[in-house]
C-alpha cells in the first residue's frame, strides 16, 4: 500500500510540475501570399489544457485589407479576423484562447490576408502555457 501511495504521489508531482510550462511555436514562412491561407506557426503539445497566445505582425503598407487568423488545436478553433482601410506601416493582431487536448497535438496559426501581393511577416509568435 505505502508503494501504490508513492507512486501516486510521484505522479502527481509529474503532472503539477508541467503546469505553467511555456510551449513556444516554431515559425515557419517568413511571408503569406496574397489570398492564400497559410500556416506561419506550429507547436506540438502534449495532452493537457493550454492558454494559447498567438501574434502576427506585417511589414508592409497596404489599403483595404482584410487579415483572418486562427488557432487550431485538434478540434479547437479560435478566429479573429479584422478589415482596415489602411494598415500604415504594417501592423498585426493578436488572439488569444483556451484548448483542451485529449492527446498529444499540434496547434497551428493561420493567417490569411487580402493584399495585393504577398506581404512579409515581421513578427510572428505563437505560445502555449498549461494550465491544468
Amino acid at each position: 500500500m505505502k508503494t501504490a501511495l508513492n507512486e501516486i504521489l510521484r505522479g502527481l508531482m509529474r503532472r503539477s510540475d508541467a503546469i505553467g510550462k511555456v510551449h513556444a511555436g516554431t515559425k515557419l514562412v517568413d511571408a503569406v501570399p496574397s489570398r492564400t491561407g497559410t500556416v506561419v506557426s506550429e507547436v506540438a503539445l502534449p495532452s493537457g489544457t493550454y492558454v494559447v497566445t498567438a501574434c502576427v505582425s506585417w511589414t508592409k503598407s497596404e489599403i483595404d485589407v482584410l487579415t483572418v487568423y486562427s488557432v487550431d488545436a485538434g478540434e479547437s478553433r479560435s478566429l479573429a479576423v479584422e478589415a482596415r482601410g489602411t494598415m500604415t506601416g504594417g501592423g498585426g493582431d493578436c488572439l488569444s484562447c483556451v484548448v483542451t487536448l485529449g492527446s498529444e497535438s499540434s496547434v497551428r496559426l493561420n493567417a490569411y490576408h487580402q493584399a495585393a501581393s504577398t506581404v512579409p511577416l515581421s513578427l510572428v509568435r505563437l505560445q502555449a502555457v498549461r494550465i491544468k
